[in-house]
């Protein structure tokens, strides 16, 4: 994800950025849970393992549709790190 909106702002190609928040809705709709706060670590995850690299990776993508375009994406990511600052 932090790739294609790299890739879009680079490129200056719409198409790029659009695949990422394709992503960004599939991360939410599918693996976030309310519950705990976090996203799970896969789909259907009744127990999910976090490690540094896919923690990181989570909020990395959280933090880069902060800084893109789309400010519905923005609002709900900065909602969601709000509990790690």
């Amino acid at each position: 994800m932090r790739a294609l909106l790299e890739a879009g702002t680079l490129l200056e190609d719409d198409r790029y950025v659009q695949g990422a928040q394709r992503i960004y809705g599939y991360m939410n709709e599918r693996l976030w849970d309310d519950a705990t706060g976090v996203y799970r670590s896969h789909e259907g995850a009744a127990v999910s393992e976090y490690t540094p690299l896919n923690l990181g990776a989570a909020l990395g993508a959280m933090r880069e549709m902060i800084l893109a375009e789309n400010k519905k994406d923005r609002e709900k990511a900065l909602k969601k790190l709000l509990p790690f600052q």
